[in-house]
């Protein structure tokens, strides 16, 4: 199930950053379509494209 896994990855990304390691997704021409606003029905949508990494840290106790 899709939502199980959103879940196992959610709970790995938070643990780790938890402890103080860095995650790095590597990207290559990611597409986005971002609506224009929350209430956006059918209209047109920014694209956004990705490609790249990008790194996410954390350290214990940084909330």
């Amino acid at each position: 199930m899709p939502t199980e896994w959103a879940t196992f990855v959610h709970n790995i990304v938070t643990q780790l950053t938890q402890e103080n390691v860095a995650l790095t997704y590597d990207l290559n021409n990611v597409k986005i379509a971002v609506p224009g606003s929350p209430n956006d029905n059918g209209a047109e949508k920014a694209q956004w494209v990705i490609d790249g990494s990008i790194t996410v840290r954390g350290t214990r106790g940084s909330r």
